[in-house]
């Protein structure tokens, strides 16, 4: 299938080649509006952005002026995605939050067997001190096993 680019639409062709599925994807990513730099692309979360090629993030990175993105042609992945992000306004993390327990009583909990944890070590009483170090151990895979990203 012939494919052209006109008008910001994907129309039957004019143009003489087959255009690769990432042309494609690429033509898709510059037909949507940001909001935050009012230019050509989309709202990328940076779980998008890592995702992406480095061909892909460069190509956003055509369309946007910003001083951290000066040769952004020439950058590695590693290099433009915190350059992109920052330029997009765009948090550089993934963000976490925890279902389904209570965190801050949980927390506290670890909080006073530390302190217990403390007591046991200056006593040398080292049984007591494993089963301290068990059970803060296990609050904090239980806060783990409750933590799902946004």
């Amino acid at each position: 299938m012939k494919i052209s680019l006109l008008e910001g639409n994907l129309q039957p062709a004019t143009r003489s080649a087959d255009i690769a599925s990432s042309d494609i994807f690429l033509h898709m990513l510059a037909q949507t509006i940001n909001p935050i730099i009012g230019g050509v692309g989309m709202a990328y979360t940076y779980e998008q952005l890592t995702k992406m090629t480095v061909v892909q993030l460069r190509h956003i990175a055509d369309g946007i002026e910003h001083e951290d993105l000066k040769g952004h042609s020439t950058m590695h992945k590693e290099q433009l995605l915190p350059a992109l992000c920052k330029a997009l306004g765009v948090e550089a993390h993934i963000h976490h939050h925890v279902v389904g327990i209570n965190k801050a009583e949980i927390k506290a909990q670890i909080r006073a067997l530390k302190l217990e944890r403390a007591t046991a070590i200056g006593k040398k009483d080292y049984r007591q001190l494993e089963m301290i170090r068990d059970q803060i151990h296990r609050l904090k895979r239980k806060i783990r096993r409750a933590t799902v990203e946004d």
